[in-house]
């Protein structure tokens, strides 16, 4: 299987496509020893609540994690065992991946203040590509960073996901609005 995307399922082309960015958005900010947060179950409610308002809406995974599980079935699994909407009940809601980046793979752990940074440069870049590759006319992005790309519904990483953004994404994945 393709790492980057999901190749049973048709083209996002003309579904609404929410880019994900798992750390600072289902979880909050506390870091567990390895680096990473955990999922916390309100937060996939919260990503459920918008997948249960814009049913076709297909997502795509950009998260840290694409370092060290590269599988995006196995993201999709994490996810599903959390109570998220994905998985073998719902066939082709992960419709893929952003590609890792030339600096994912080379930063180590004791490089971790650099991560931030570097990594959100090269999203901007990863989901513009995502964008033109499969010609998205309809997508927002929940994250946490920096990011300098349209249609970035900023998270809060303190708190994670809130019932305010899910609000903002069901208005611009319905098309009720353009984002900014």
């Amino acid at each position: 299987m393709d790492t980057t995307e999901n190749e049973s399922t048709p083209s996002a082309v003309n579904r609404p496509v929410l880019f994900l960015g798992v750390e600072g958005v289902l979880g909050d900010s506390t870091l567990y020893p390895n680096g990473y947060c955990d999922i916390c179950p309100g937060k996939i409610e919260l990503l459920n609540s918008i997948l249960r308002s814009v049913p076709e809406c297909q997502i795509v995974l950009m998260a840290y994690w694409r370092r060290d599980v590269m599988d995006v079935a196995a993201i999709e699994t994490v996810l599903a065992l959390h109570g998220a909407e994905v998985g073998k009940k719902f066939p082709g809601r992960v419709h893929g991946a952003t590609e890792v980046g030339q600096f994912d793979d080379v930063l180590q752990c004791a490089e971790r203040d650099k991560w931030p940074r570097v990594s959100f440069d090269l999203r901007d870049t990863q989901i513009s590509r995502y964008v033109e590759k499969h010609r998205l006319e309809n997508w927002c992005v929940l994250d946490c960073g920096a990011l300098f790309i349209k249609n970035l519904i900023k998270v809060d990483p303190k708190w994670g996901l809130s019932p305010q953004n899910v609000v903002d994404a069901i208005e611009v994945l319905s098309g009720s609005i353009p984002a900014a």
